[in-house]
């Protein structure tokens, strides 16, 4: 527990408060009829740049060959899988190839928050924070 929690993320006051009240409009019966602005985020992330910094941090010797998205199903479980597995780069590959199906939405579900918030946990995870662009 301990681990886990040396690595979680804590929001800042006003974005709780953002997440709580999306949160609740998107399980509210009306959220068909009220619309939810915010931006709709996007993935600008270029595989090189993933592989660039995994370079930087980590020798060549010391990488130990890990599970891949070839390995699991381009869904949730999968997703789970490589997470379990430590598989973090994957993992972060994963989310951006599942979120592209959100891309041409312009509304957020339950599952894409979700999905933000995974990718977000894992780059911070994986020490990819130079990658985030808020």
């Amino acid at each position: 527990m301990g681990s886990r929690r040396s690595c979680a993320w804590i929001p800042s006051e006003q974005t709780r408060n953002l997440l709580i009240q999306v949160a609740t409009k998107l399980n509210s019966p009306s959220h068909h009829t009220e619309e939810i602005r915010l931006t709709k985020p996007k993935i600008f992330l270029q595989q090189s740049a993933l592989e660039d910094t995994l370079a930087k941090y980590v020798k060549e010797e010391d990488r130990v060959p890990l599970l891949s998205m070839k390995h699991v199903t381009l869904d949730d479980r999968g997703l789970r899988e490589l997470i379990q597995a430590e598989s973090y780069l994957a993992a972060i590959e994963l989310t951006e190839k599942m979120l592209s199906v959100y891309s041409n939405s312009n509304k957020h579900t339950l599952h894409s928050v979700q999905l933000w918030f995974t990718r977000i946990a894992l780059l911070v995870k994986a020490n990819f924070l130079v990658l985030l662009k808020i």
